[in-house]
């Protein structure tokens, strides 16, 4: 800004080939302040990574916007690189293939359970298999629950969902249940 009162600004910038917006940005903004704006933003960045390990760079851009701190997500994205950040993934949900029964079957074991007079205990069972996640893997557990009291006959629990699991039933509560109990 030496000479800016013997010569116009608009006549410098156009000999030195500088727009006038980049002139008075670099004239005004000097080193240390873009280097404070980028540490504050660092360590901002630093914060909410820290509360919230699942964010990326685009979530993290949308908080830092509603703060009032304007801020592109790309550059959200190079100062989580810089600083050696990244979003936390999750293990994808395990689903289980459904068995594909015939339509003409299914409904009438069905409607013969619903049907099924209850009058007195191990007339009637129910079976399920569900699966747990556990620190091994996935585990499924097969149990047969009798109808009418709504007690638990036998349970099993594998690693695989074989026939295994449910291939040995008890024909009554006896000591062959603990056995079955206890896999």
């Amino acid at each position: 800004m030496q000479n800016s009162d013997k010569y116009d600004i608009n006549l410098m910038c156009e000999c030195l080939n500088v727009s006038r917006s980049g002139f008075y940005r670099f004239f005004y903004a000097s080193s240390g302040t873009m280097k404070e704006k980028k540490l504050s933003a660092c360590m901002r960045i630093l914060s909410i990574h820290a509360s919230d390990p699942l964010l990326g760079a685009p979530r993290i851009a949308l908080l830092l916007h509603g703060e009032g701190i304007q801020i592109a997500q790309s550059t959200v994205s190079r100062y989580m690189k810089e600083m050696g950040i990244a979003a936390a993934t999750t293990q994808k949900r395990f689903r289980p293939k459904r068995p594909k029964l015939s339509s003409d079957s299914s409904p009438a074991i069905i409607n013969r359970a619903k049907e099924a007079s209850i009058i007195s205990t191990n007339t009637v069972w129910t079976t399920d298999i569900t699966y747990i996640r556990t620190k091994a893997g996935w585990a499924y557990l097969s149990t047969i629950i009798d109808r009418y009291s709504r007690m638990v006959i036998a349970m099993r629990m594998d690693y695989s969902m074989t026939s295994r699991l449910c291939d040995t039933l008890p024909s009554s509560r006896t000591k062959k249940n603990k056995n079955y109990l206890n896999g």
